[in-house]
């Protein structure tokens, strides 16, 4: 699973490297928390990947790529 997501936040927000599984756990932990707060979730995703990959993160094409509920729910079961 976690595995798949770090492929699906690659390809969603354009990264240059296949994220490290800190930083996917860190991402989640954020999107969760921005979602808590009344964001959409996909602003949320936004945000959380605007601070754990701000030298990578593309910005075009956001919303043609996977859906940051489908990589949240294959986060679901990880642990740290």
């Amino acid at each position: 699973m976690l595995d798949r997501a770090k492929l699906l936040l690659k390809e969603k927000y354009c990264l240059v490297h296949v994220p490290t599984r800190h930083k996917v756990v860190r991402w989640a932990e954020l999107a969760r928390s921005h979602r808590k707060t009344g964001q959409s979730v996909e602003h949320a995703g936004l945000l959380a990947a605007r601070a754990v990959f701000p030298y990578e993160l593309k910005e075009y094409n956001l919303y043609s790529g996977p859906a940051v509920e489908a990589i949240l729910a294959e986060l679901d079961h990880v642990t740290d």
